[in-house]
């Protein structure tokens, strides 16, 4: 079992609006050691990427070489998602996002990511118990989205996400993602689950919806919080069981790459970013531990 960043995880510039780009945040996070990393291309959702530029192919083949080059495994990526307010946006918005998030599977199929993260889609015209419609919704958008991956060599991680306070998501519920997943009747289509989404849904009984995904899952968000909010924080500055899901985590025989989505690296000043990632490096070896243990 190994530790991996998001190449965001180092890309905002204190005090700055200029961001590093994903070449310079994978040289960084490799000089600190971390040659595992997850690409992340959630930010071209909002045209905030320089994949969303017309030499996004050009730039996509730089990463593929400087990966290569350093020895870099991509062991995961995270495409655009739908926002909440997604369905308050307007058709062009809508048009937007199926693009982009169509680049975004080729760039991972040319970069060469093992996982690819995806959000399940809801429709709101019908409930979230609607479970053939709503499945029907997915195919319409994933499908496309599923061939140009596998095809190239990739896997696809559905990502468990939280209801909101006025309505509910599909693919919130152990039971829905697992609906979804066993659609595609595929090996290479499983979950991904963000711990900080399984607490705010189960409330500390992540391992009862560890042990409910079971051999479906691929991939892993380390996030932590107090059960009332989505923050992002390291493992064990929230409520979550982590001695407990570790275990689950062992005992329906993952034994991939837990990655960290947090938010608290993204704005530390230079000086304070190897201290910073050296804890964080520490909490997964622990992490690990507890997984070598169980």
């Amino acid at each position: 079992m190994n530790v991996a960043f998001m190449t965001s995880a180092i890309s905002a510039k204190r005090g700055s609006l200029e961001k590093y780009s994903t070449v310079e945040s994978m040289k960084m996070l490799c000089g600190m050691g971390f040659d595992r990393q997850d690409l992340s291309l959630n930010r071209m959702m909002f045209n905030e990427s320089e994949f969303n530029g017309d030499d996004w192919e050009t730039l996509a083949h730089e990463v593929r070489d400087l990966k290569e080059e350093l020895g870099i495994t991509f062991v995961q990526a995270h495409l655009p998602f739908r926002c909440m307010n997604y369905f308050d946006r307007p058709k062009e918005y809508h048009e937007f996002l199926t693009e982009v998030t169509l680049r975004a599977a080729r760039i991972c199929a040319i970069v060469g990511v093992e996982w690819v993260v995806a959000h399940p889609i809801y429709s709101p015209a019908f409930p979230c118990e609607a479970v053939e419609e709503q499945l029907a919704e997915n195919h319409r958008f994933y499908d496309p989205i599923v061939k140009i991956l596998t095809e190239g060599g990739c896997g696809v991680a559905f990502e468990n996400l939280v209801d909101l306070p006025n309505h509910r998501r599909f693919g919130s519920t152990a039971a829905e993602l697992n609906r979804l997943i066993d659609s595609y009747g595929q090996e290479t289509v499983g979950a991904c689950i963000d711990f900080g989404h399984a607490n705010l849904m189960y409330h500390e009984l992540e391992p009862w919806f560890v042990r409910q995904i079971g051999h479906r899952l691929r991939a892993i968000h380390l996030a932590d919080n107090y059960g009332s909010q989505d923050d992002h924080m390291p493992p064990f500055v929230g409520t979550v069981k982590w001695e407990q899901v570790m275990k689950a985590v062992k005992d329906i025989g993952f034994d991939g790459t837990l990655v960290y989505e947090t938010k608290a690296v993204g704005t530390v000043p230079e000086g304070l970013r190897g201290p910073l990632f050296t804890y964080l490096r520490e909490i997964g070896e622990y992490l690990t531990g507890l997984w070598e243990e169980a």
